[in-house]
């Protein structure tokens, strides 16, 4: 048994139905996407502390695809590292 606010049943009902599925699949999904929405926003405000000023997008396109994954890449691994920080609280 879960408690919900008032009328958050009857709208993730709604969605379920709309989605083709459970309420529990519908539950599932939204927390899942909520996980990984909060770990993509963490990754793109790195990347913008990083290559966020012209000068930096510059040194960023002139060095080509190799230097943009290995930012991606550290970038997603900071998130990762701020969302089990996060957690640990």
């Amino acid at each position: 048994m879960l408690r919900l606010p008032d009328g958050m049943r009857d709208r993730l009902k709604a969605f379920a139905a709309g989605n083709n599925r459970s309420m529990n699949a519908e539950i599932v999904a939204r927390l899942e996407t909520a996980e990984f929405g909060l770990r993509d926003r963490f990754a793109g405000q790195a990347l913008i502390a990083v290559w966020g000023n012209p000068a930096s997008m510059e040194v960023a396109s002139n060095a080509g695809i190799g230097l943009a994954s290995q930012t991606a890449r550290w970038a997603y691994e900071l998130a990762d590292a701020m969302l089990a920080a996060r957690e640990a609280r």
